[in-house]
């Protein structure tokens, strides 16, 4: 994987998160833009390093899938 093709996958995942993070914070949700565009951000950039083997993978997008879950436990418990 080039440099480029390494940036562009990194910009669409920040993207995508920034995105969901937008319409979070139109409905006025604690969680907002960057929280979210971050978190896409450094997902997309853990697994492009981790790199080639599938069992690898799937081990670090369990780990992020149970790191995002914490995340949304923590929003819930501020807004009570």
């Amino acid at each position: 994987m080039d440099t480029a093709e390494i940036a562009l996958r990194l910009g669409i995942a920040a993207a995508a998160g920034a995105l969901l993070g937008l319409n979070r914070d139109l409905h006025n949700k604690p969680t907002g833009v960057r929280t979210l565009g971050l978190v896409g951000l450094a997902s997309a950039l853990i697994v492009i390093a981790v790199g080639g083997d599938s069992g690898d993978i799937s081990r670090v997008m369990q780990g992020i899938v149970t790191g995002i879950g914490f995340l949304g436990a923590g929003v819930i418990v501020r807004a009570e």
